[in-house]
């Protein structure tokens, strides 16, 4: 339970940072922060949602070390360019998820505390 906590905050954390970054490249390039109509929008929302992935697939890379203490069953050599793109993926989902998700185990951890004998 302590590990799955543990990788939660760790996502929780990285999609915080990858909205910041994503809000500053929009606000560096114009085309990205200005909404569109139609097949434009959907271009450039496709657009926000590949350089998300990116950018979390790049900060992954950049705390590897703590993504595979949170998952021991990963050794150092199993966690591989696929896995920097996968976490990358799920950090970019957004942190509103990831901490949703995080209330959800800590409500599960108070329950399971509750329920053990004193």
């Amino acid at each position: 339970m302590n590990n799955l906590t543990a990788f939660i905050t760790l996502m929780g954390s990285l999609s915080i940072a990858v909205e910041r970054v994503v809000e500053i490249l929009k606000g560096m390039i114009p085309v990205l922060a200005k909404e569109g109509q139609g097949n434009a929008e959907s271009v450039r929302r496709a657009a926000l949602q590949i350089l998300a992935g990116v950018i979390g697939a790049l900060i992954a890379y950049g705390v590897q070390p703590e993504i595979a203490s949170t998952l021991p069953a990963l050794s150092a050599e199993k966690v591989g360019w696929v896995s920097y793109a996968i976490v990358g993926l799920l950090s970019s989902g957004g942190a509103g998820l990831w901490n949703h998700v995080l209330d959800i185990v800590r409500a599960m951890k108070v329950s399971r505390e509750a329920a053990m004998p004193k």
